[in-house]
């Protein structure tokens, strides 16, 4: 019986040797947490979703999705703040959002830098310039005649305040003149049913929002507020190639931990989803939604962050945001 027990100790510590060195095995068994600042059905929900699913397959870890939408992004971000820094809460970032709420809010709510911890980027998400299909717009110089032409101006909307989609509008405003009032929402799909409904003029918006929207003829795409045109619509011109080439601001989407993150952490979290966003299926899924998935290194990612904070202070000031 002694002998019994002894092989049997030395084959359990065996197999979860292993276990222990097989790779893509999962972060922990607890299930990680990714805090989201949009509602459920949102292209970033379901592509979050979609990237964890391939993280799972992978490793068998578990995750939950939390969406906290609100506060531009501050309750969620505030929320991944306070969590433990044990690498099972993660915040899903946008850069723009999150260097906005700290140069505007009347209380700073979190110091990107100092708070949060890089894992990876995730994405871009180049958004479109999109407008009813019955109202004989055509391009967005159109557009712009018609904010002119319009009493009161054109409307935009956002998914809310100092969001990329509201810079954007603010940008085309500044640069084309023409009057335009900014419509905060707090979700995509009420914005897109009055967008549809010509009680909106113009959205920038991600084209998975969109797609079977423009596919049955509702939407029209006028531009892409990027440098370059989408894979995914190739016909559609850049707001350069469309006459206004100051109208341009990436979304930049990525993972944060809360500061204190150990380095070993990082690392894991890092080497699992750099997998799953190299995968070839969820890259082809991902495009033809006209989402461009770039991972990086945790620096890398961090001097994005930098970079991100040169890119908004110019935003700010040419669309006179800036906080005086």
């Amino acid at each position: 019986m002694t002998r019994f027990l002894a092989l049997l100790v030395v084959s359990i510590c065996a197999a979860s040797q292993a276990v222990a060195q097989t790779p893509g095995r999962p972060f922990s068994q607890r299930p990680i947490t990714i805090v989201l600042a949009f509602p459920p059905g949102a292209s970033a929900d379901t592509t979050m979703r979609m990237v964890t699913n391939r993280v799972t397959e992978q490793t068998g870890q578990a995750f939950v999705i939390k969406n906290m939408a609100g506060g531009a992004g501050i309750v969620a971000a505030t929320a991944v703040r306070r969590a433990p820094a044990d690498g099972l809460t993660l915040l899903q970032a946008t850069l723009t959002t999150m260097a906005t709420n700290q140069f505007l809010a009347e209380e700073k709510p979190y110091d990107l830098v100092a708070d949060f911890r890089p894992v990876t980027k995730l994405w871009s998400l180049p958004l479109l310039a999109m407008t009813s299909s019955t109202n004989g717009v055509k391009s967005l110089r159109d557009l712009v005649d018609l904010a002119r032409r319009k009493p009161g101006g054109l409307s935009y909307s956002s998914t809310g305040v100092h969001t990329v989609p509201h810079f954007l509008g603010a940008l085309l405003a500044v640069e084309s003149g023409a009057p335009m009032v900014h419509v905060p929402y707090s979700g995509a799909s009420q914005a897109i049913f009055d967008l549809i409904a010509n009680r909106l003029d113009l959205y920038f918006v991600s084209y998975a929002s969109v797609i079977s929207f423009m596919r049955n003829g509702e939407l029209r795409a006028l531009a892409v507020g990027e440098r370059k045109r989408m894979t995914a619509l190739p016909d559609v011109p850049t707001t350069a190639e469309a006459g206004y080439p100051g109208v341009v601001l990436p979304a930049h989407w990525g993972l944060l931990a809360p500061a204190g993150t150990p380095d070993e952490s990082i690392g894991l979290l890092n080497e699992m989803f750099v997998r799953a966003l190299r995968d070839p299926a969820l890259l082809k899924a991902t495009a033809e939604q006209g989402t461009e998935i770039v991972d990086t290194t945790p620096r890398e990612f961090g001097d994005m962050v930098e970079a991100e904070f040169n890119s908004l202070q110019r935003v700010l000031k040419a669309t006179g945001m800036e906080k005086k």
